[in-house]
This record gives structure tokens, sequence and C-alpha cells, in this order.
């Protein structure tokens, strides 16, 4: 099966992610595999525009990903990744990385918080943010699957509420998870064995 995805770049986010596009297929190629076809789109600025903003200048996940249905004519069957640098929340939250909604097959990752980082020199730390990145659209992917949160904090798919939490945690799926992609019919990569013995 030949999987369509579209990757919609936020213009404020684009530099950094047509720099590091190679992350965005590394996560994409740890599912599928070279089985997809890869669309690079320029996310459109009424979204964002047409959107309300809390009093902490937020958007509400929910809402882009209503209005950004509504607005495009998207591909029914393709996945698509929406890549901006607003900060996001949703209710009962202060605050979130990314969300995946199952339905349209819509996943959203914001890098406003993602690349909060900074190394002894000062200066933001790529490599950092690269792996966050990574680790984010390979959780919202695993959640796409089937996938619920992990009890393994070392799990990509273990929940992540901070930065922290989110640095902790290793860029793949752990045994447990994989199994289940397995059984799902997905030819993932895995850890050769459980994380504790690394």
């Amino acid at each position: 099966m030949k999987y369509n995805i579209n990757v919609w770049i936020h213009e404020e986010a684009r530099d950094f992610i047509l720099k590091n596009i190679d992350i965005i297929d590394a996560a994409l190629n740890f599912i599928f595999w070279q089985d997809y076809s890869l669309e690079i789109e320029e996310f459109p600025s009424e979204v964002c525009n047409t959107l309300e903003k809390n009093e902490l200048d937020q958007v509400n996940i929910k809402d882009l990903i209503l209005v950004f249905r509504n607005l495009n004519k998207v591909n029914v069957g393709a996945i698509d990744i929406i890549i901006i640098s607003r900060d996001l929340y949703h209710e009962g939250r202060e605050y979130i990385f990314a969300a995946t909604h199952i339905p349209t097959k819509t996943i959203v990752i914001s890098l406003y918080r993602l690349m909060r980082t900074y190394s002894m020199d000062g200066f933001e730390d790529e490599n950092i943010i690269r792996r966050r990145v990574f680790k984010e659209l390979l959780h919202e992917l695993g959640h796409l699957l089937g996938l619920e949160h992990c009890s393994n904090s070392r799990c990509v798919m273990s929940f992540s509420p901070d930065l922290k939490s989110l640095d902790d945690k290793l860029p793949f799926f752990c045994s447990s998870c994989v199994n289940k992609l397995k059984s799902m019919g997905y030819k993932v990569f895995g850890p050769a064995d459980d994380f504790n013995i690394l």
C-alpha cells in the first residue's frame, strides 16, 4: 500500500523544516519504510488569520484542524502533517507540543516550545530540536496507527508533558509497542530488546 503524505509548513517554520526535511523523512521511513509519497505544501495563511487566540496568544488545536479541513481541498486518503510555529493548547492542557486527529488523518506539530533550547554558548542547539521534532512526529504517527500512550517512560509513545520528559525518552518504540504495530501489519523498526538493557 502506498501512503500519500502531505507536509504543510507554516511560513514561520519554513526555514527550519526545509533545512531539516531529512528528519521528517526519517520518521516516515521508520513506519512506512519507503512505501510513501511526500509532498511539501505551504500552510495556508488564512487558517491562522481566521483563528482566535486566547489571552496567552495560543491557538486551540481543535479549531486549527477544523478551519484547515474546511478551508482546503485536501486529499481524503492522505495523511496531512502540519508544522507550525504558533503555541498550541487543548482544553484542560496549558499547552501541547503536538496532536493527531485520527478521523481526518491530520497531525499538527508546533515548533514554538520545541525550539526552546540553548547550548553552553547561548545558541539554539539544533540537534536537540531535530531530535524533539523526530520524536514528536514518530509519537503522533504511532497514535495515527492506533497506539495509545505507553507506560514505559523511555518509549517514544510515552506521554511528554514537558520538554524534560520529551528529551529523556528514546527516539523509537519499545518492544511492546513494536509488537502491537507488527500485529497490525506494520514492519516498524524497534529495539533489539527492552530498554532496561540500555
